[in-house]
C-alpha cells in the first residue's frame, strides 16, 4: 500500500476546509488500504467529496464523499506524469544497453 499511495505522479496533500480544486484536477483519496480517483473536489470542515474521475466533473448528481476521519491521505497530481517518466526511463536503459552492445563489438551495421 506504502509504494502504490502517492507514487509517481502524485503528491500528498493536506487540503484545508472550504477548498474547492479545480474541476479537472486529479485526487486519489485513500481510506482503508483502498483508493478512489475523484476530480471537482470540495473539502469542508468535516468531509471531502469529488465526482469519480470516469465521470465529466460537472455532475453534480454523481458526487460523493466521505468523513474526514475516515480518510488515510489524499493525494494530488496526473498519474500520467508518472507514466511519462516511467517511459523515458525505459528508453533511455534500452539505448544504454544497444550502446553498450555496439561499442564492445556487438552491432556491425554495413559489414559483412
Amino acid at each position: 500500500m506504502l509504494v502504490q499511495s502517492c507514487s509517481t505522479g502524485w503528491r500528498r496533500v493536506n487540503p484545508p476546509p472550504g477548498v474547492q480544486w479545480p474541476a479537472q484536477q486529479r485526487a486519489q483519496v485513500w481510506r482503508g488500504g483502498q483508493s478512489v480517483q475523484w476530480h471537482s473536489v470540495r473539502v469542508s470542515r468535516d468531509s471531502i467529496s469529488g465526482v469519480p474521475f470516469v465521470q465529466p466533473p460537472s455532475c453534480d448528481s454523481c458526487r460523493v464523499g466521505v468523513a474526514l476521519a475516515e480518510v488515510d491521505s489524499v493525494c494530488a497530481g496526473a498519474p500520467d506524469a508518472g507514466a511519462r517518466e516511467n517511459v523515458f526511463l525505459v528508453g533511455l536503459g534500452l539505448f544504454v544497453a544497444w550502446f553498450t552492445w555496439c561499442v564492445t563489438g556487438g552491432c556491425k551495421f554495413g559489414m559483412a
